[in-house]
């Protein structure tokens, strides 16, 4: 393996890092993650007020500034990427990702909660009722693969002009600013609206809460965007898993790589650059199978240099022991409470 730029991307891996610092065991927890932390050049990529960086999953945006930024707005549309990666056939006009959600409200705001996963018969029930109320407002609702259980897709035969946020952007900003945006935001608000009067009753939900479990009172649609045509190539080669991934990787004409189960199995790679997307893992499985091994690569030098995409972070680290031993001589290095705040 002789890499000159490997950028990986761990998804909560900060999450992770963080419960245990609640829990008053990350001195003893991680200790590669941490010292990498330390040790490495931090680059905040964005604010995460910054609602532009919402519009995709936290650890899809950290992905996206491993690209090229010439490169980035292709994988705004998350929906019809994942879509692809899972196997849907190509289709025009508009997609979004359907997120069965709980809407809660409180004393002064309504809080989105996340269920339990609905069953195959759940789901099944479910699309069965909601199908006819979005055929009649032009939608509609699929799942890429036979599971009924999969992931939902919304599509919509028109180019609609909307702007859509994730709920799992970890942004700061309020429910009410992370709902639909732009000239035909209104249609889709009063269609989630309707939808949730059709959930209130609805016998599944009667038998969740029957159960102690949180009913499916709400659709959350987003990872809408135009999917626009790519005029530069993708210069790195990408190993992933991840639907999403697979179907960005097929729009920008790149081959996706399997990941395979941990760093030791990695193919023999011989390039310029590479992009690793590893699954949300426990950390503790990810940094014995992936930071371990890379980390010995880093030192020995078959690796130059190593970006790990935190969240809204970037750090880097240079390859050699000339690089380990600069790095010591410096000190402990930088407190890893900022990247955790």
């Amino acid at each position: 393996m002789a890499i000159q730029h490997l950028q990986m991307v761990i998804p909560q891996a900060l999450g992770h890092l963080r419960q245990l610092q609640q829990e008053k065991t990350a001195p003893q927890a991680l200790p590669l993650l941490q010292a990498c932390l330390q040790q490495g050049e931090r680059t905040r990529l964005w604010q995460q007020e910054d609602l532009f960086h919402a519009r995709v999953e936290l650890w899809q945006q950290s992905l996206l500034y491993a690209l090229p930024l010439e490169l980035r707005q292709h994988g705004l549309a998350a929906a019809a990427l994942s879509w692809r990666g899972e196997g849907g056939v190509r289709r025009r006009g508009s997609c979004l990702h359907v997120e069965p959600v709980h809407f809660q409200a409180g004393m002064d705001d309504v809080r989105c909660l996340m269920p339990s996963p609905l069953t195959g018969e759940q789901s099944a029930q479910l699309l069965q009722s909601l199908q006819p109320l979005l055929s009649l407002a032009g939608f509609e609702l699929l799942h890429a693969t036979e599971d009924a259980g999969g992931h939902w897709y919304l599509w919509c035969d028109r180019e609609l002009q909307l702007t859509t946020f994730s709920l799992r952007s970890h942004s700061s900003a309020g429910l009410y600013d992370l709902m639909p945006q732009g000239a035909d935001s209104g249609e889709l608000r009063r269609l989630m609206t309707e939808v949730q009067m059709l959930l209130h009753d609805h016998p599944v939900n009667q038998q969740r809460e029957a159960r102690g479990l949180l009913p499916v009172n709400a659709l959350w649609l987003w990872g809408n965007a135009p999917l626009g045509l790519v005029t530069r190539p993708c210069p790195t080669r990408v190993i992933s898993n991840a639907s999403y991934v697979r179907g960005l990787c097929e729009h920008l004409e790149v081959d996706c790589w399997p990941l395979p189960p941990d760093a030791q199995s990695l193919p023999g790679v011989d390039a310029e650059q590479v992009l690793l997307v590893l699954p949300p893992d426990p950390m503790t499985e990810i940094e014995t199978r992936w930071l371990a091994p890379l980390h010995t690569a880093l030192l020995s030098g078959e690796i130059r240099r190593l970006d790990l995409h935190l969240d809204h972070w970037m750090v880097s680290l240079q390859g050699g022991r000339w690089q380990q031993v600069r790095r010591w001589l410096n000190g402990r290095g930088h407190d890893v409470a900022e990247l955790l705040s």
